[in-house]
């Protein structure tokens, strides 16, 4: 992993060549521009196509065109361009002059381009931006006027995926499949393979891989009767993720996620005495 964040740093900050190849692992279109994300190995690249060639999710592009520059924030504490694209393995960001498709593959990424083909479907207008901001956290379909009056409201928070969307699904499907009387770990078995549907749904954010991850490590704990305290798991969560990525500590959803998972586990003791309804408020104001 000390390769991986030292190609990511040496990258950024050397003058990269225009060219690309890879594998299309999400697409997402403008009024000007198409976006292209396509990986090479452990790694990405941004493609800007402004003729909109007609690709999809799971096919093999290459082509050439101008390096982007990005920049580092020049103002201390403003968003950083440079840390964003290291966080998510983005090694260049290109302006294509030429584009081929020169194959297909399958890939993961597919299952979240066919779920958003399912809701342009079946739903329109409002209903379908809700629909993709609430379930998983798309919000390209914001107008800027919309986004910055729920910031002025303090809601902002409604439409990012969270490990609270993994509470309530969770919460959600166990008492369904409870109701049919299901054994124990058939139920784990049915909550696991959801939990790694809606991360790919997701895009792996690391809010909510790292909400999934606690889960499984919660179920491993109980099942080999380790012994470790939430406290304890929610440690090795951190650690695992971050030797997966060490840009995560860059990232401010997934410190967010951390903290407020820690005062909830140290908190517990004392929001457990309340109602189920005081629990669920105050669980959520954190």
């Amino acid at each position: 992993m000390l390769t991986n964040y030292i190609f990511l740093e040496t990258t950024l900050t050397s003058d990269a060549k225009g060219n690309f190849s890879g594998l299309v692992v999400d697409l997402k279109k403008s009024e000007k521009y198409q976006k292209i994300t396509i990986r090479s190995g452990m790694y990405k690249n941004i493609i800007y196509d402004y003729d909109f060639l007609d690709i999809k999710v799971g096919e093999i592009i290459q082509g050439d065109g101008q390096i982007l520059k990005s920049d580092p924030a020049r103002v201390e504490g403003a968003f950083d361009y440079r840390h964003y694209l290291k966080n998510h393995k983005i090694t260049k960001v290109v302006r294509a002059n030429t584009l081929r498709i020169t194959g297909t593959r399958f890939t993961l990424n597919k299952i979240k381009a066919d779920f958003l083909v399912y809701l342009d479907t079946y739903f329109d207008g409002q209903t379908l931006t809700f629909l993709q901001a609430l379930l998983i956290g798309e919000d390209e379909g914001f107008t800027d006027e919309f986004k910055e009056a729920v910031t002025d409201n303090g809601i902002l928070h409604l439409f990012a995926v969270s490990g609270l969307h993994i509470m309530l699904f969770v919460g959600i499907i166990t008492k369904i499949l409870q109701f049919f009387h299901l054994k124990e770990n058939i139920i784990n078995i049915i909550i696991s393979i959801f939990l790694f549907v809606y991360l790919i749904l997701t895009g792996f954010t690391a809010s909510v891989l790292r909400a999934a991850l606690m889960y499984e490590l919660g179920l491993v704990n109980k099942h080999l009767k380790l012994g470790f305290s939430s406290a304890d798991i929610i440690s090795l969560c951190f650690l695992i993720l971050v030797i997966i990525n060490p840009y995560y500590i860059n990232d401010l959803g997934f410190i967010l996620s951390f903290i407020a998972s820690l005062v909830i586990i140290f908190t517990s003791p004392h929001i457990n005495k309340r109602s189920h309804f005081t629990q669920l408020f105050i669980i959520s104001c954190i």
